[in-house]
């Protein structure tokens, strides 16, 4: 008996790290199209990618919508320096550019705080592999 149950303790053990909960988009996921929806846009091999994802970020305010303007001034700053964090390397000297995304005023009135930033080859070609580190 104390072999059976220790091999469903340790089964127990082994599922317990298992999730079939999706984590929603991540840091390396990589599209073909620009990830606005990124939970609805599908995920490429990065070798054949556009876009891939540095950051997705929710914003910690819950009042009225900043406009426009200040949401993108925001999102760029976060986004510039998420894209160099990611590649190591400095966006202004380098062969990527900038992508991100933010909610505009409706689905920010219906709870959407979500941003996401993305880096690009400036040319528009495939990045032709992951661009972290």
């Amino acid at each position: 008996m104390r072999g059976r149950t220790t091999s469903i303790g340790i089964l127990l053990l082994a599922l317990a790290g298992c999730s079939t909960e999706d984590p929603g988009p991540q840091a390396g996921d990589c599209f073909v199209d620009p990830p606005r929806q990124v939970d609805s846009t599908p995920t490429v091999d990065c070798a054949e990618a556009v876009y891939e994802l540095v950051a997705v970020s929710d914003l910690a305010d819950e009042g009225a919508f900043p406009g426009r303007e200040a949401l993108s001034s925001l999102a760029f700053d976060r986004c510039s320096m998420a894209v160099e964090e990611y590649t190591g390397v400095e966006l202004v000297t380098s062969d990527y550019d900038l992508w991100f995304h933010h909610p505009d005023e409706a689905s920010w009135s219906s709870g959407n705080r979500q941003f996401v930033c993305a880096v690009t080859r400036v040319d528009g070609q495939p990045l032709g592999g992951s661009v972290a580190g």
